[in-house]
């Protein structure tokens, strides 16, 4: 779970937090813990958790639900197809190449993201794999690509609305 901020159109990573075989809903309370509270930037003013990118994927999905379920429109579950997660992990490498991000010299995040080879299909699209060591198929990784999607994505514009006549 990445915590992402935005400084002068630089994604900067705030923080990590490693979890493993634990219960979906102990995942479940700590993503809420989390959603729920205020996090200091750089002293000034706290902020709170803007969007989050869950993996709806298999076993994912129910977490994704009930996310989303709570916190409506500041989850989005990310069911992983194809096409999704080349247009993820693009993004990702986009953020890279033009320098538009930091990440923490972390030996589990970079031996993640070292493992993840774009593969280029006959059909000329790009497919990103990664080898499974036992600790998953970059796990870490994908959860620093899904907060770059969390943070590009455009944020919901609220509006108020006047209602003639009428309860909801």
């Amino acid at each position: 779970v990445y915590a992402m901020g935005d400084d002068n159109a630089i994604l900067r990573t705030l923080g990590a937090v490693y979890i493993r075989n634990i219960r979906f809903s102990a995942m479940e309370s700590l993503l809420s813990r989390a959603m729920d509270s205020e996090w200091p930037i750089d002293g000034s003013r706290p902020a709170r958790v803007q969007r989050l990118c869950v993996d709806a994927t298999g076993m994912g999905m129910q977490l994704g639900e009930r996310m989303t379920d709570r916190y409506r429109s500041r989850v989005e579950p990310v069911e992983f197809t194809g096409r999704s997660k080349a247009e993820i992990f693009t993004n990702a490498r986009r953020h890279f190449d033009e320098q538009t991000c930091t990440i923490p010299d972390d030996i589990f995040l970079l031996g993640d993201l070292a493992r993840i080879r774009a593969v280029v299909m006959p059909g000329g699209g790009v497919r990103y794999m990664a080898s499974n060591t036992g600790e998953g198929h970059a796990d870490v990784a994908t959860a620093l690509v899904l907060t770059f999607n969390a943070a590009d994505a455009p944020r919901p514009k609220l509006r108020s609305t006047k209602l003639a006549g009428g309860v909801m």
